[in-house]
This record gives structure tokens, C-alpha cells and sequence, in this order.
């Protein structure tokens, strides 16, 4: 599990169309690894449809560290991971 801790005021941006990672073993309806799309606007909720089909509105972060990551993001962390 990837724990990328979090600086209040400096969340990812997203938006509606935006890709993003899940990045916790903490949800039962949505997969560690796995990519969702926002269905909508955000901010600390996410718009994403669960595993299950339902349209949930997870926690994007707590106060100390993301469950979710955009896409991007997660490349770039999982890159650097194997280059070190």
C-alpha cells in the first residue's frame, strides 16, 4: 500500500472526466489499484461509481493522508518506485 501523506491546502486538483487511483484497503465497495472516473466536480468527496455499482461519494483524503490519488499522480509514484 502506497501512503502519501497529505499537506492541508495542497490537495490534487480534479474535475469531472478526471481519472483517479484508489489507494487503500479501507473501502469495501472499491479496489485497491484500481482506476475510477469522477462523474462530476469535486473536492473532498469524490463522485465515483463503486465496484458494485453504486454511486458513492468516498472520502478523497483524512486529515493526514490520501485515499486516492489522481492518475497522474500514481504513475509517476509507481515509476519512481521501480527506478529506485
Amino acid at each position: 500500500m502506497i501512503s502519501i501523506k497529505r499537506i492541508k491546502g495542497q490537495e490534487y486538483p480534479l474535475s469531472k472526466g478526471d481519472i483517479v487511483v484508489c489507494i487503500t484497503k479501507d473501502f469495501s465497495e472499491f479496489t485497491f489499484g484500481k482506476q475510477y472516473i469522477l462523474y462530476s466536480d469535486s473536492s473532498s468527496l469524490l463522485p465515483i461509481t463503486s465496484d458494485l455499482g453504486n454511486r458513492h461519494l468516498p472520502a478523497y483524503y483524512s486529515s493526514d493522508e490520501y485515499y486516492f490519488l489522481p492518475l497522474s499522480v500514481w504513475r509517476e509514484l509507481k515509476i519512481n518506485k521501480i527506478l529506485e
